[in-house]
Protein backbone atom coordinates (compact mmCIF):
# COMPACT_ATOMS: atom_id res chain seq x y z
CA UNK A 1 0.00 0.00 0.00
CA UNK A 2 2.95 2.33 0.89
CA UNK A 3 4.68 1.72 -2.34
CA UNK A 4 1.16 2.55 -4.67
CA UNK A 5 0.55 5.87 -2.47
CA UNK A 6 3.56 7.11 -3.36
CA UNK A 7 3.58 5.91 -7.04
CA UNK A 8 -0.17 7.73 -7.01
CA UNK A 9 1.55 10.92 -4.96
CA UNK A 10 4.69 11.14 -7.47
CA UNK A 11 2.09 10.85 -10.42
CA UNK A 12 0.22 13.59 -9.32
CA UNK A 13 3.09 15.75 -8.14
CA UNK A 14 4.31 15.50 -11.95
CA UNK A 15 0.75 16.16 -13.57
CA UNK A 16 0.53 19.60 -11.60
CA UNK A 17 2.62 21.60 -9.21
CA UNK A 18 -0.34 22.18 -6.94
CA UNK A 19 -1.19 21.15 -3.09
CA UNK A 20 -1.96 17.33 -2.70
CA UNK A 21 -4.80 16.76 0.02
CA UNK A 22 -6.30 13.07 -0.07
CA UNK A 23 -9.94 12.46 0.53
CA UNK A 24 -11.00 8.67 1.76
CA UNK A 25 -14.05 7.51 2.78
CA UNK A 26 -14.83 4.56 5.38
CA UNK A 27 -12.10 2.08 5.79
CA UNK A 28 -9.80 3.93 3.30
CA UNK A 29 -9.97 7.10 5.75
CA UNK A 30 -8.70 5.60 8.84
CA UNK A 31 -5.92 3.54 7.01
CA UNK A 32 -4.84 7.16 4.93
CA UNK A 33 -5.00 8.63 8.71
CA UNK A 34 -2.69 5.98 9.58
CA UNK A 35 -0.06 6.18 6.37
CA UNK A 36 -0.45 10.08 6.47
CA UNK A 37 1.91 9.76 10.16
CA UNK A 38 4.59 8.26 8.00
CA UNK A 39 4.32 10.36 5.09
CA UNK A 40 6.39 13.99 4.36
CA UNK A 41 4.28 16.95 4.53
CA UNK A 42 5.86 17.74 1.65
CA UNK A 43 4.07 15.24 0.32
CA UNK A 44 0.38 15.63 1.17
CA UNK A 45 -0.75 18.83 2.27
CA UNK A 46 -4.46 17.85 3.42
CA UNK A 47 -6.53 14.92 4.76
CA UNK A 48 -10.90 14.27 4.47
CA UNK A 49 -11.82 12.08 6.17
CA UNK A 50 -15.33 11.03 5.78
CA UNK A 51 -17.31 8.55 8.34
CA UNK A 52 -14.19 6.71 9.46
CA UNK A 53 -14.61 3.40 10.08
CA UNK A 54 -13.14 2.11 13.55
CA UNK A 55 -11.99 -1.50 12.75
CA UNK A 56 -11.03 -4.36 14.84
CA UNK A 57 -7.51 -4.01 14.61
CA UNK A 58 -5.64 -2.43 17.49
CA UNK A 59 -2.91 -1.16 15.28
CA UNK A 60 -5.57 1.62 14.23
CA UNK A 61 -7.18 4.17 16.39
CA UNK A 62 -8.46 6.91 14.41
CA UNK A 63 -9.53 9.32 17.29
CA UNK A 64 -5.72 9.45 18.00
CA UNK A 65 -4.15 8.80 14.19
CA UNK A 66 -5.92 12.31 12.91
CA UNK A 67 -4.22 13.86 16.10
CA UNK A 68 -1.14 13.09 15.43
CA UNK A 69 -0.63 14.78 11.78
CA UNK A 70 0.58 18.39 11.13
CA UNK A 71 -1.36 19.30 7.90
CA UNK A 72 -4.76 20.37 7.87
CA UNK A 73 -7.50 17.83 8.48
CA UNK A 74 -11.05 18.11 7.47
CA UNK A 75 -13.52 15.51 9.78
CA UNK A 76 -16.55 14.88 7.81
CA UNK A 77 -19.81 12.72 9.51
CA UNK A 78 -23.37 11.88 8.96
CA UNK A 79 -25.83 13.05 11.35
CA UNK A 80 -27.18 9.87 11.98
CA UNK A 81 -25.61 6.20 12.52
CA UNK A 82 -21.85 7.12 12.01
CA UNK A 83 -19.28 4.05 11.79
CA UNK A 84 -17.48 5.87 14.44
CA UNK A 85 -17.94 7.96 17.31
CA UNK A 86 -17.37 12.00 15.67
CA UNK A 87 -17.81 13.10 19.29
CA UNK A 88 -14.32 11.78 20.24
CA UNK A 89 -12.65 12.24 17.44
CA UNK A 90 -13.50 16.35 18.22
CA UNK A 91 -12.94 15.64 21.64
CA UNK A 92 -8.95 14.27 21.00
CA UNK A 93 -8.84 17.35 18.53
CA UNK A 94 -9.64 19.71 21.60
CA UNK A 95 -7.37 17.85 24.07
CA UNK A 96 -4.48 17.58 21.59
CA UNK A 97 -4.78 21.31 20.86
CA UNK A 98 -4.80 20.18 16.85
CA UNK A 99 -5.02 23.82 15.22
CA UNK A 100 -5.55 22.49 11.79
CA UNK A 101 -8.69 19.63 12.43
CA UNK A 102 -12.39 21.14 11.58
CA UNK A 103 -15.15 19.00 11.98
CA UNK A 104 -18.00 18.85 10.22
CA UNK A 105 -21.32 16.69 10.87
CA UNK A 106 -24.03 16.92 8.29
CA UNK A 107 -27.53 16.66 10.47
CA UNK A 108 -29.78 14.57 8.86
CA UNK A 109 -27.83 12.44 6.68
CA UNK A 110 -26.89 8.37 7.28
CA UNK A 111 -23.82 6.80 6.60
CA UNK A 112 -24.56 6.78 2.68
CA UNK A 113 -24.63 10.50 2.82
CA UNK A 114 -27.53 10.18 0.28
CA UNK A 115 -28.58 13.49 -1.11
CA UNK A 116 -26.11 15.25 0.45
CA UNK A 117 -23.10 14.64 -2.04
CA UNK A 118 -23.33 18.61 -3.40
CA UNK A 119 -22.72 19.09 0.65
CA UNK A 120 -20.03 17.31 1.27
CA UNK A 121 -18.14 18.66 -2.20
CA UNK A 122 -19.48 21.68 -0.94
CA UNK A 123 -17.68 21.32 2.39
CA UNK A 124 -14.24 20.30 0.89
CA UNK A 125 -14.25 22.75 -0.94
CA UNK A 126 -14.59 25.29 1.53
CA UNK A 127 -11.76 23.71 3.73
CA UNK A 128 -9.42 23.63 0.25
CA UNK A 129 -9.70 26.88 -0.28
CA UNK A 130 -9.03 28.49 3.07
CA UNK A 131 -6.37 26.28 3.30
CA UNK A 132 -4.26 26.10 -0.38
CA UNK A 133 -5.87 28.96 -2.54
CA UNK A 134 -2.88 29.94 -4.81
CA UNK A 135 -2.62 33.63 -3.79
CA UNK A 136 -3.75 35.69 -7.69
Amino acid sequence: VDARAREAITFLQQKADLPLAIVAVGLSATIAAKKAQSMLVADIAGLVIIDPVEPASLEFNINLDTMDLRIPVLDIAPGFSPRSDPQLRRNSATRSRHPLYQQRVLPGTGPDFAGMVPAVVRAIRGWGERYFKQPQ
